[in-house]
């Protein structure tokens, strides 16, 4: 399952698979607020005590994780070796394309995240597109 990141300054996809992605799924859409944190942006979600998914003992640069006991979201821009992590630490899947503007948020920007196949209904009509959402549009055409 595809989801579409959104932010008033960049808007990127990630890729979850399988029983996670589809329990991610039914968490959607999310509106709320992200925070900087330490070599990562993370922004609140419903709990969620039944995603499964392997515990992480390190991270690479655009995966995105999900932590039980915070009911967070984390996409990290950074990656690291940070050893053993608490088994609520889970992975949920990967960005597609790493958006440097990451590093740059600042806490309290909001965020939607919802799925790709939204995205595209937003799209249709006839009006004419903002060269951002004709990129998005793209984006999730290709995959």
């Amino acid at each position: 399952m595809d989801i579409t990141f959104e932010t008033p300054h960049v808007s990127f996809q990630a890729r979850f698979s399988g029983a996670v992605g589809t329990k991610v799924a039914a968490l959607l859409p999310i509106e709320t607020v992200l925070n900087q944190g330490d070599r990562s942006v993370f922004f609140a979600a419903p709990a969620q005590t039944s995603l499964g998914g392997p515990a992480m003992h390190s991270v690479a640069a655009g995966d995105v994780a999900y932590s039980l006991t915070h009911n967070r979201f984390y996409i990290f821009y950074e990656s690291f070796e940070f050893g053993p992590v608490p088994s609520s630490m889970i992975y949920l899947g990967a960005v597609l394309s790493l958006p440097q503007e990451l590093k740059t948020i600042q806490n309290g920007e909001k965020i939607k995240v919802f799925p790709v196949k939204d995205l595209l209904a937003r799209f249709s009509g006839d009006r004419i597109l903002s060269q951002s959402e004709i990129d998005t549009l793209i984006k999730g055409i290709k995959k």
